[in-house]
């Protein structure tokens, strides 16, 4: 008997080989007609190529997850380029932690999970922070839980300021439980569930240069990052010129004591932005650097916002000082996009 589930067939039920001999779904390949494809070109990732296009689909073929359904999503993320070191746009899989459970179910062999555990460390006003979330998950299969663990620091999402951004600083548990449930998932079904990923354990990447995206790209497949430093392509160089010489890059570690000098003596948020640029274009964003610069930012920003402007005395004019950076119109500080 057969029972069409989506584009999905689920033709029989097969005998797992295992100490219980658990019965698991057998569920027939996942494609795609070509009005699908286009479709899916149109309205989930505009702007790919045909290439890309392929290599997203064969991504949710072998998960057996449709995107038509929102089983699977196609989000473009900045990625860091091998050669140049710089960061560009790549067309990328992401799913939400119900589709960690469905791949989990679907093998027949999950056998539920324990509810998130926490940890707190002291502050020192006597209150606590939240250190980590953990979850277990089961297997049929298998005595042993497999145990994901997430520390808060490790994926928390901040905004320019370097404070959570607003669905980290309402529910913070709830985040962090996901993406300690999301590891416990690739760890117990890694076959089924590996290489995915959900969005909380994702940064944001709205704090990252990308290009002004196009009319046709502005879609909810995209995830629209903040434009920033847009300046026009350069000229082309004429036939014949000799190449300009590029002054050479300073070593990581200079430049980090460079970027930390600027920030700590910086008068303007203008000069901040400028170093976090530097920052952004050549570290990644996963790295320790890349939180380490963040972090002074975010207390340059904070030391400049909560600088008063100084009495005028003896003759002296009143300082002046840049107001602080305002919010993007419509825009909720600290929101996700």
């Amino acid at each position: 008997m057969e029972a069409k589930n989506g584009n999905s067939a689920v033709t029989a039920l097969e005998r797992v080989d295992g100490q219980h001999g658990e019965l698991r779904r057998a569920i027939a390949p996942l494609d795609f007609t070509p009005e699908q494809k286009r479709i899916i070109l149109d309205q989930i990732c505009p702007g790919a190529t045909e290439m890309e296009l392929a290599a997203l689909l064969e991504v949710a073929k072998a998960k057996r997850l449709n995107p038509l359904t929102k089983q699977i999503h196609f989000v473009k993320r900045q990625v860091q380029d091998p050669v140049t070191k710089q960061y560009v746009e790549r067309w990328a899989t992401q799913i939400g932690i119900d589709g960690f459970r469905v791949q989990a179910e679907r093998t027949g062999l999950y056998d539920g999970q324990d509810e998130a555990e926490y940890e707190y460390e002291p502050t020192k006003d006597g209150g606590k922070r939240l250190l980590l979330a953990r979850v277990r998950i089961y297997r049929k299969d298998i005595k042993r839980p497999f145990v994901g663990v997430a520390r808060y620091d490790e994926y928390v999402q901040v905004t320019r300021d370097g404070s959570p951004n607003k669905m980290w600083r309402t529910m913070p548990h709830g985040q962090l439980a996901k993406c300690a449930e999301a590891l416990a998932f690739r760890k117990g079904f890694p076959e089924d569930c590996g290489d995915l990923y959900i969005a909380e354990e994702f940064d944001g990447r709205d704090d990252l240069p990308v290009s002004p995206p196009t009319p046709t790209q502005m879609s909810p497949g995209v995830i629209e990052g903040e434009v920033v430093d847009e300046k026009p392509a350069p000229a082309a160089q004429t036939a014949g010129a000799p190449p300009k010489d590029k002054p050479a890059e300073k070593s990581l570690e200079d430049a980090m004591k460079d970027w930390e000098a600027r920030l700590t003596k910086a008068a303007t948020t203008s000069e901040c932005d400028k170093v976090r640029r530097e920052a952004k274009a050549r570290l990644d964003p996963e790295g320790p650097d890349h939180a380490l610069v963040a972090k002074w930012y975010g207390e340059a920003i904070k030391r400049l916002r909560g600088r008063a402007p100084k009495e005028a005395t003896g003759g002296q004019q009143q300082m002046q000082t840049e107001p602080p950076p305002r919010e993007e119109p419509g825009r909720e500080p600290g929101s996700e996009g």
